[in-house]
């Protein structure tokens, strides 16, 4: 088990020492895993990387709790956090729902959009600490590394094609965003994995909504564009997205949020920076040599996803943009 030691050693100071753990799972920068306690009630065990916690930590446990007053299932720390690397939390209720239909995914982005309205009320308007906006990879590699271009560079040496294959597409996005003019939207607090199977439902409400380490502030179109990366996929090529479901999401967003000509063109270039951010934190893992499936993710993200992106980059536009008014 990745950590166990260290899984070990944190459940004990929680006083879990008796519980049941199952398999730990890379998340991004951090790491999950579920835990039974020996009453039978769940949790979730979440590593931090080790700059990530203190004030870092506590901006996300501060959101949370303006979330949480305003209705959202945010899950509840019982103990770690703080100083501590560990972190344990209450698992959340209900079930994933059905990501390929297109009426759950309005009901997606209608529940981003109600998101990003109730957490522009978080009266901090300065950059969660250690974080930056989706093209700022710099900032979330350090201090493990000086730049994602050092980072880049060590991967090189053992996975040469796959490593320029990744800087292509860095320098792609780049060239992209600052053409669409990315760097002067206007930013606010985004959620940063607000899809997927992370989002459970309950008797048709939402019960759980995923953990809130990659919260911080950027464009709110980055948070729709990360939704659809992860959320929409097609039921023949996972690793592809489906144009009818991200349009489905895009208007369920836009139902709820203005959503703008100029915004609705950043969608798919911040798809491309949501899958390069998944790639830098598997970088870390690979470089840490804690992420024993990093390599696969990246040759997933390198070799099928951003292919697969550039693909159907004509429908996929089609899309988004008739959705924008």
């Amino acid at each position: 088990m990745p950590h166990g030691d260290e899984v070990k050693d944190a459940l004990r100071a929680m006083g879990m020492e008796g519980a049941v753990v199952g398999g730990g799972v890379r998340s991004g920068l951090t790491w999950r895993w579920p835990v039974c306690g020996e009453g039978g009630e769940r949790f979730e065990l979440v590593r931090y990387p080790g700059a990530w916690t203190g004030e870092p930590l506590e901006y996300g446990e501060r959101l949370a709790a303006l979330l949480h007053d305003r209705g959202w299932p945010i899950a509840e720390r019982v103990a770690g956090g703080g100083a501590d690397e560990f972190a344990l939390y209450r698992a959340g209720a209900g079930e994933p729902d059905d990501r390929t239909s297109a009426a759950r995914q309005r009901v997606r982005g209608r529940l981003l959009a109600r998101f990003h309205a109730d957490a522009a009320r978080f009266d901090e308007r300065e950059q969660r600490p250690c974080a930056g906006r989706a093209w700022e990879l710099d900032v979330f590699v350090r201090p493990a590394a000086d730049s994602f271009n050092a980072l880049l560079a060590e991967f090189d040496r053992e996975h040469h094609e796959l490593a320029w294959a990744l800087r292509r597409e860095r320098y792609r996005n780049l060239r992209e965003l600052a053409r669409l003019g990315y760097g002067e939207s206007p930013s606010t607090v985004i959620h940063g994995q607000f899809g997927g199977a992370g989002l459970r439902f309950e008797a048709g409400a939402l019960a759980g909504v995923p953990g809130l380490e990659r919260a911080r502030r950027d464009s709110p179109v980055f948070d729709v564009a990360a939704a659809v990366a992860i959320g929409c996929g097609d039921t023949h090529d996972p690793d592809a997205l489906d144009p009818a479901l991200v349009r489905a999401f895009v208007e369920g967003y836009a139902a709820g949020a203005r959503l703008s000509p100029e915004q609705s063109r950043l969608v798919l270039p911040l798809v491309r920076a949501a899958h390069l951010w998944d790639a830098m934190a598997a970088l870390l893992a690979w470089r840490a040599g804690t992420g024993t499936g990093a390599v696969a993710d990246l040759r997933r993200i390198g070799e099928r996803a951003l292919p697969a992106l550039a693909a159907r980059w004509a429908a996929l536009s089609q899309a988004v943009e008739g959705v924008a008014r």
